[in-house]
C-alpha cells in the first residue's frame, strides 16, 4: 500500500499550506478534522498542527 503511504505522508503536509493561503476558508474545515475518529485522519491533523504557519492561525 505504497500508495495510501504517499497519499497520507502529502496530506500530512499540505493542509496546512492550504489553511495558511486560505485561513477564511481552509480554518473551519481543518478543525472540523480533529473530531474524526480515523488514526490516519487524526496524525494528518497532528502533523500539520506543528507546522508553523498553521500553529499561527490556531
Amino acid at each position: 500500500m505504497e500508495q495510501v503511504r504517499a497519499l497520507r505522508k502529502a496530506l500530512g503536509y499540505c493542509w496546512s499550506v492550504a489553511v495558511a493561503a486560505d485561513p477564511a476558508a481552509g480554518l473551519a474545515r481543518f478543525r472540523a478534522l480533529e473530531h474524526d475518529d480515523d488514526s490516519d485522519v487524526q496524525w494528518i491533523v497532528r502533523e500539520n498542527s506543528k507546522k508553523s504557519r498553521l500553529a499561527r492561525l490556531l
